[in-house]
């Protein structure tokens, strides 16, 4: 891996799914299945790190949208941001744009508490460095900046 740091950008996964939605339409439902995605994976299945990074990225996306942005949201990723309405593009949920942006945030923290348990492959990546603790306090900031 060519970058690797605690940030939830500060990895090639991350900022290639950035890349990617620059370049495809629906961004706002891959966002958000990818949220659901791990926000409904039992704590019996693994997680697939590339999968948890991807939803740490959606995480942080929604935490921008809700006005918490993080310090290091890519440029790409704010422009993508002023040109697509997130809410909008959700049609995994129907109902007012209130109701969006609480099941979405509801995911993204469901999403979170899962990739900081067991059978999470971007844990025991973490486990095994000296930044574990530093990588767990950067996903408190994050549910933080959801809520």
């Amino acid at each position: 891996m060519g970058v690797w740091g605690v940030g939830s950008f500060e990895n090639d996964t991350a900022m290639d799914l950035v890349a990617e939605l620059a370049e495809v339409d629906g961004g706002a439902t891959i966002l958000a299945s990818t949220l659901h995605a791990i926000a409904s994976t039992g704590t019996d299945e693994v997680i697939d790190s590339d999968d948890a990074v991807e939803a740490l990225v959606a995480a942080e996306f929604l935490a921008a949208l809700k006005g918490s942005i993080s310090d290091n949201f890519p440029q790409q990723a704010q422009e993508w941001l002023e040109e697509n309405d997130l809410l909008a593009g959700v049609n995994m949920i129907s109902g007012p744009r209130k109701e969006k942006e609480k099941w979405l945030t509801e995911m993204a923290l469901q999403a979170i508490e899962r990739i900081q348990a067991e059978n999470s492959e971007l844990d025991e990546l973490w486990r095994e460095t000296d930044e574990h603790e530093e990588w767990l306090v950067a996903l408190e900031d994050l549910k933080g900046r959801l809520t």
